[in-house]
Formats: structure tokens, C-alpha cells, sequence
């Protein structure tokens, strides 16, 4: 359906609409690649993307929606 040339576009995209509606985090102004999670007052949580990678951490909550989001995208935990 996707050419290789299409490829990392269409899954930036489909990862970025995860992040932002799944998780509910914001990206930062500064780098469109780093996203927060945030109440009121403080972070709950922060992602990193890069390439088709990511990494994640937070609160208990943060973590329960990281091992939702492996399974989404098929992919593994880091060891």
C-alpha cells in the first residue's frame, strides 16, 4: 500500500496521532519530537521519538500506557 519512500512518513504520522490523542501528551514548542504529559501543576510523563523509536517514562499510569502502545505498534521492550 505504502512505497519505501512513503514508508516513514506514514508511520511518523500514525505514532504522532497516537501519542498526542491515545496518550493524551502535548509536543514541546522547542522539539516536535519531544511530547509531555501533564496535569495541572506537574509532568506525569515524557516521550522522545526518533526515527520509528521512542522512549518513554512517568508515573505508573505513563507506564501502563507504554506497554499499551508497544502492543499497538508491535513492538518490544527495551531491555
Amino acid at each position: 500500500m505504502y512505497g519505501g519512500v512513503d514508508s516513514g512518513d506514514y508511520w511518523d504520522v500514525k505514532f504522532a496521532t497516537r501519542v498526542k490523542e491515545g496518550l493524551g501528551m502535548s509536543p514541546m514548542t522547542g522539539d516536535p519530537a519531544l511530547f509531555i504529559k501533564q496535569d495541572e501543576e506537574h509532568i506525569d510523563g515524557m516521550l522522545g521519538a526518533y526515527v520509528n523509536d521512542a522512549c518513554m517514562g512517568g508515573k505508573e499510569t505513563i507506564q501502563n500506557l507504554t506497554l499499551y502502545t508497544l502492543y499497538k505498534f508491535e513492538s518490544k521492550p527495551r531491555v
